[in-house]
C-alpha cells in the first residue's frame, strides 16, 4: 500500500514541480518535503506527531519456516527485494523508456523539437522513484515497528542527494556505493568524537570538488587509462 501512496504523491508534487527545471525544480521539491513533514507533525490524529505511530505489527512466519521475525531473515528479505529492484531499474533504463530519459538528460531542448513530451518521461522517473522510497518505507516501519515523521525530514532528503553525487549519477551502481559511503562514513569517523560531522562535511565537500562524476566515474577514467596503456 505504501508504494502506491507515495506515487499518489509523487504524481500531486511532480506535475507543478516538473514545470520548472534547474535550481527552481529543486526549491520547489524541497518545498514541498517541508511542508509534508509540516502536515504530518501536527497531523496528531493520523499520525500521532513527535510520538509517532508504534506497536506496527512484524513480519510473521512465512510458509511455516522463515521467520521473519528474526533479524537476519528480515535482512535477508530486504537484500533480495534491494537486489529485485535495482536489477528492475536496469531494465527500466535500458527499455525504451529510460534511453529516452538518458536523451533527456544529455538535451532535453532536442527531444522537445523532435516531438517528445520531457515532462511525460521525467514525471514518469519521480513516480517510480516514489514508488521505490514508499517501498524502503514500509520496509523499514516494519523491521522497526515505530515511525514518525522526524525520521524521514530534511537530512535524510539530503543524504540521499550525497549519495547519488558521491558514487556517481547517471548510474546504477552509483547510488548503491554512495549509499554505503554516506551510511558507513560517519561510523568509522567516531574516534574524532565531536570533529566527526566536520571531517565528514569536509571530505563530502573534497569529494564534490575533486570526484565531480561521483566514485564509478574516477573507476570508469582509471580503467580507460588502463586499457588505452595496455592496448599500446
Amino acid at each position: 500500500m505504501a508504494p502506491f501512496v507515495t506515487a499518489a504523491f509523487a504524481l500531486v508534487a511532480g506535475y507543478p514541480s516538473l514545470r520548472v527545471k534547474g535550481h527552481y525544480f529543486a526549491i520547489v521539491t524541497l518545498a514541498f518535503n517541508l511542508v509534508i513533514f509540516i502536515v504530518l507533525m501536527h497531523a496528531t490524529d493520523l499520525t500521532q506527531g513527535e510520538a509517532g505511530i508504534s506497536g506496527i505489527p512484524k513480519p510473521g512466519r512465512a510458509e511455516g519456516w522463515l521467520d521473519f521475525r528474526q533479524r537476519e531473515t528480515y535482512y535477508y528479505f530486504v537484500l533480495v527485494i534491494a537486489v529485485a529492484m535495482t536489477a528492475l531499474a536496469a531494465l527500466i533504463v535500458r527499455s525504451r523508456i529510460g534511453q529516452t530519459l538518458i536523451a533527456i538528460r544529455q538535451n532535453e531542448t532536442l527531444v522537445g523539437a523532435i516531438g517528445i513530451a520531457a515532462w511525460k518521461y521525467k514525471l514518469f522517473a519521480f513516480v517510480a522513484a516514489a514508488i521505490y522510497a514508499g517501498l524502503a518505507g514500509a520496509l523499514y516501519a516494519h523491521y522497526q515497528s515505530f515511525i514518525n515523521p522526524e525520521i524521514f525530514g530534511l537530512a535524510q532528503s539530503l543524504d540521499a542527494i550525497l549519495a547519488v553525487i558521491i558514487g556517481g549519477s547517471g548510474t546504477i551502481l552509483g547510488p548503491v556505493i554512495g549509499a554505503f559511503v554516506v551510511v558507513f562514513l560517519p561510523e568509522y569517523l567516531r574516534f574524532a568524537e565531536s570533529f566527526r560531522l566536520i571531517l565528514y562535511g569536509l571530505l563530502l565537500v573534497l569529494a564534490t570538488i575533486f570526484m565531480p562524476r561521483g566514485i564509478v566515474g574516477v573507476v570508469g577514467q582509471v580503467w580507460e587509462r588502463i586499457t588505452r596503456r595496455a592496448s599500446r
